[in-house]
């Protein structure tokens, strides 16, 4: 995820940089469970240094960790699924819990 930041350049870089301890390295059976779903969804990262190849890793880790996803992506139902698919839609075919932002703030307690 950070070094997906890093091609941004952009405030969120500060403030990842700031706080560079929060991003981990992936163990081993998250680089596992990212092979399983790269085999399972070939195209969900692009080669190249495509602008989503963080998400399949997101996704790992919260398989191997029981972890929730928090993303701006939303559900597309399969009459309009894309390639590469969203977050929501794999998160939903491999068992793995997702939220909006919103919906994340909202389970924390938190209101605006």
């Amino acid at each position: 995820v950070f070094a997906e930041l890093e091609k941004q350049r952009d405030e969120l870089l500060a403030w990842a940089k700031a706080r560079k301890q929060i991003f981990e390295t992936p163990t081993r059976d998250t680089t596992a469970q990212m092979a399983e779903l790269m085999g399972r969804y070939p195209n969900f990262a692009a080669a190249g240094g495509s602008a989503n190849a963080a998400d399949p890793w997101l996704i790992a880790h919260a398989r191997v960790t029981g972890t929730t996803v928090v993303t701006f992506e939303q559900f597309q139902e399969r009459s309009k699924a894309t390639k590469p698919p969203k977050i929501p839609n794999v998160c939903h075919e491999i068992g793995v819990p997702w939220l909006s932002p919103i919906d994340f703030f909202a389970a924390a307690g938190i209101s605006f």
